[in-house]
């Protein structure tokens, strides 16, 4: 993937997609909230170590810095505005997580990094969809399977 995919990538997979989809919140309060917080500096970290594992590059050196420029510039012009995985959750429709955080444990799989918290949020959005559609979470193929 060229650098603009990956830096559109890290932007919804980090600050707008999952996160807010889960929380039912805001793009801002996932900046507000130490846990939160914490859990977009940790996908971040993850898809750099990814990154740097397949020689790719985006428009950032590192996780720091692109963390830096995620607060200060990227998250406070979305603050108010809920997540379109938040939305097709809220609306039984399938979300793009395996486009998003699913890419992210495919290519780490692929080039023996560990994404735990992508993977973990595939599989929480799959549940998700599946609560939301009416199927339940166990003993589905989709909702806990591999991402």
């Amino acid at each position: 993937m060229r650098a603009p995919l990956w830096s559109r990538g890290l932007g919804d997979v980090n600050r707008r997609q999952p996160l807010g989809a889960l929380a039912n919140v805001p793009y801002g309060r996932l900046g507000e909230s130490p846990p939160t917080r914490a859990l977009m500096e940790a996908v971040a970290r993850e898809i750099f170590n990814v990154l740097d594992a397949g020689g790719l590059q985006t428009h950032w050196a590192s996780a720091e810095s692109y963390l830096e420029v995620f607060y200060r510039d990227l998250l406070p012009p979305t603050a108010g505005h809920e997540s379109s995985m938040l939305q097709d959750l809220r609306a039984g429709r399938p979300t793009e997580i395996d486009a998003l955080s699913g890419a992210v444990t495919r290519l780490g799989r692929e080039l023996g990094v560990a994404t735990p918290i992508n993977a973990a949020l595939v599989a929480l959005i799959h549940a998700a969809e599946q609560a939301r559609q009416g199927t339940g979470t166990g003993g589905s193929a989709r909702g806990f399977s591999d991402p």
